[in-house]
């Protein structure tokens, strides 16, 4: 009995770290390929017209592609609900080609300047190798279909953050913390391999999203963290409100739009290629523009046109991720009300970069509703202990925001009954 456990420790232990190996490689390769590409978006190319054609070009060639390999992919989404649904439906569903087809398809989405963000796809990628590997490699594993799910995408998500926290956080919050024993050590050990893994690949333990904070604030600012939140939030739900009643009112079903957004797909990446590429792709250059010293115009400009961009860029077809794109909004929302702080008060780069971070993580945490998670990812910061104070009053805000939003929901549904009634 005791050599019976032994060996089923080993093949674990095994299928475990197989599964790791593979998800690294394969995300590794794509964090790098993203990353070259994001350099690719800041090659000048001025007004120098042979070579605006020629982006031009190769923006046509890889939108072309993703048309072609649209037909044969499942999903752009990392529903789990949708996963396990279509597992349900397909007999011998083949994860090692739906692999290659998200990865090609994710590639040109970051290629034409999308505004959508990684972390989707690291997802995915997760769940689907997860899958792979158990259900065709390891058969004898004795974690069932949602275990196999819940890690991969944690696994993804942790990989998207490099963050291993994050990634426990958001297997409690996608499980309801109804997990085993097991398979929280099972998923200890995949998280902190894969953090080792993507810290030796990518040549830093600090995610890329974020800046790193080495100082702390003035902390008298405390007091205008809960007014900032306020105002983030209250802006973060009211772009919520305006993306769900455009969705009511247009039909991306109808030939004439699809050809719209198509249109529009190339032209947005070539016009801001042009002025700012900064401002396309996933969000990693944006950060570069959000922390550094700008004009309080200049700020505003170009963040209603990476928000705009970003809504655009979310209902198109093409394959990506809205989580990291939600906090780069939150952020440029964040920065925005710190500049316009600035003009009355004297505030250091360190003051506006706290302060934004501590509207850009409630933000996200308020329309994910991924509260856990969100807060998790003051692990991404390097030096966190300057923004425990910070996050914790931001947090706390945001909590209140949403019970205030609650509030307001449940009177405004009494009113309608009473009237009804009436």
């Amino acid at each position: 009995m005791g050599r019976q456990k032994i060996i089923s420790f080993l093949k674990e232990a095994g299928s475990l770290m197989t599964y790791c190996l593979i998800i690294n490689a394969i995300l590794g390769l794509f964090y790098f390929v993203v990353r070259t590409i994001n350099d690719f978006y800041l090659l000048d190319t001025g007004y120098n017209v042979g070579l605006i054609i020629g982006y031009l070009i190769v923006l046509l060639i890889v939108f072309f592609i993703s048309r072609l390999i649209e037909p044969y992919k499942f999903s752009r989404h990392a529903d789990d609900e949708f996963i396990r649904s279509y597992i349900k439906i397909s007999a011998e569903p083949n994860y090692f080609s739906e692999i290659c087809i998200y990865f090609v398809s994710s590639l040109c989405t970051f290629m034409l300047g999308l505004a959508l963000g990684p972390q989707g796809i690291s997802i995915y990628t997760g769940v689907l190798t997860s899958l792979l590997v158990y259900k065709f490699i390891f058969k004898t594993s004795n974690m069932n279909e949602n275990e196999q799910i819940l890690l991969g995408s944690s696994v993804g998500y942790s990989i998207a953050f490099l963050n291993p926290v994050a990634g426990f956080a958001f297997a409690l919050e996608r499980s309801k913390c109804k997990i085993s024993l097991k398979f929280v050590v099972k998923l200890v050990f995949a998280l902190v391999v894969t953090f080792i893994m993507q810290a030796i690949l990518r040549g830093r333990i600090v995610s890329e999203y974020f800046i790193t904070i080495n100082h702390h604030m003035n902390y008298w600012l405390l007091l205008a963290v809960p007014v900032l939140v306020v105002c983030t939030c209250t802006v973060g739900l009211l772009l919520k409100k305006l993306f769900s009643i455009i969705n009511k009112h247009v039909n991306y079903q109808s030939k004439v739009v699809k050809i719209i957004i198509y249109i529009l797909v190339i032209l947005i990446p070539l016009v801001l290629k042009i002025y700012n590429p900064k401002l396309l792709g996933s969000g990693l250059l944006s950060l570069e523009w959000i922390f550094s010293d700008l004009s309080l115009s200049l700020i505003a400009i170009y963040g209603v046109i990476r928000i705009v961009f970003t809504l655009f860029s979310f209902r198109t077809s093409f394959t990506g991720g809205i989580g990291g794109s939600i906090i780069i909004m939150g952020a440029i929302v964040g920065r925005l009300l710190s500049g316009v702080l600035g003009l009355f008060i004297e505030m250091t780069f360190v003051d506006h970069a706290i302060l934004t971070i501590s509207t850009a993580l409630p933000f996200y945490g308020i329309l994910t509703k991924e509260r856990y998670t969100s807060i998790s990812l003051i692990f991404s910061f390097g030096n966190f202990i300057y923004l425990i104070a910070p996050l914790a009053v931001g947090y706390g805000t945001m909590v209140g925001v949403e019970q205030i939003k609650k509030l307001i929901s449940k009177s405004i549904k009494t009113r309608k009954n009473a009237q009804k009634v009436a």
